[in-house]
């Protein structure tokens, strides 16, 4: 559902990695409107650490105790976008089977969101999935 915080403890990366890893829907699915889910990161490497949206660079960025994440920092990051629809996440489930471990509260997914449909890079579709 939208706003979920999902956790995948054996996500494996197209490079063979398997890590555990956290993940928000971005939106309501439909049967004709597919989950927009956005992978979660705890490590900085050069991205910027202020909390808020950081639409130039691609992120938004939670300090610790928002809404379940209890890493210092945790960061949405918009280039991991994927949509999937239903047989998709279906898929998905069978392979990683995400835990729902929290909801983020409506103000926080609607900054996310707000941010994402301000970032350069966002596909127009996503950015129109999104109005809703």
């Amino acid at each position: 559902m939208k706003g979920d915080i999902l956790w995948c403890k054996d996500f494996r990366f197209p490079d063979g990695t398997i890590v555990p890893k956290f993940f928000v829907v971005l939106n309501e699915p439909k049967p004709d409107i597919p989950r927009l889910i956005a992978m979660t990161t705890s490590q900085q490497h050069e991205k910027l650490d202020r909390e808020g949206c950081h639409s130039a660079k691609g992120y938004y960025v939670f300090n610790r105790g928002v809404d379940f994440f209890d890493t210092e920092k945790t960061w949405v990051l918009f280039d991991t976008v994927r949509e999937y629809r239903t047989t998709e996440f279906e898929k998905f489930e069978k392979l990683y089977n995400p835990e729902r471990k929290a909801a983020l509260k409506e103000q926080n997914l609607q900054a996310i969101i707000n941010c994402f449909r301000n970032w350069k890079d966002a596909l127009p579709y996503y950015r129109n999935l999104l109005k809703e």
